[in-house]
Parts: structure tokens; sequence; C-alpha cells
């Protein structure tokens, strides 16, 4: 599914892909945005509705390997 993230209170909607894959683990792929880190909540959104959020756990590149900060 398609919609826009927050990962910063008073950031921008950012556009992210989210994919569902059971009760406590989904993935959000995005493009490179150089402040997301571990610890973090990520909200999604479609338009002005919350569609709910989460505690970012994992970091992972394009080619699948944790980035650790």
């Amino acid at each position: 599914m398609n919609c826009n993230c927050k990962f910063r209170y008073r950031g921008r909607d950012l556009p992210v892909a989210f994919d569902y894959r059971q009760a406590e683990e989904s993935y959000i792929t995005y493009d490179r945005y150089p402040y997301v880190a571990k610890g973090q909540m990520a909200v999604l959104y479609d338009q002005e509705r919350c569609l709910g959020g989460g505690i970012i756990e994992e970091i992972y590149d394009k080619h699948g390997q944790r980035i650790e900060y």
C-alpha cells in the first residue's frame, strides 16, 4: 500500500510503501531519508487520516544490509 509517513513530529509527510506482514511485523520502504533512525516513531497517513504507527526497530539498506547508527 502506498501512503505517506511522518518520521518527526514537525517533519513533512514523505511517500512510502507500507507492507503489513503479521501482528507486530510490517515494513516501510522509502527513498533514503537521512534523518530516520532506530527508536523513532513512524506514523502513516492517507491524506489527513492517520492510519497508525509504530517504533522503528531496524533499518536496512536497499541490499538488505542492516544499518547501524
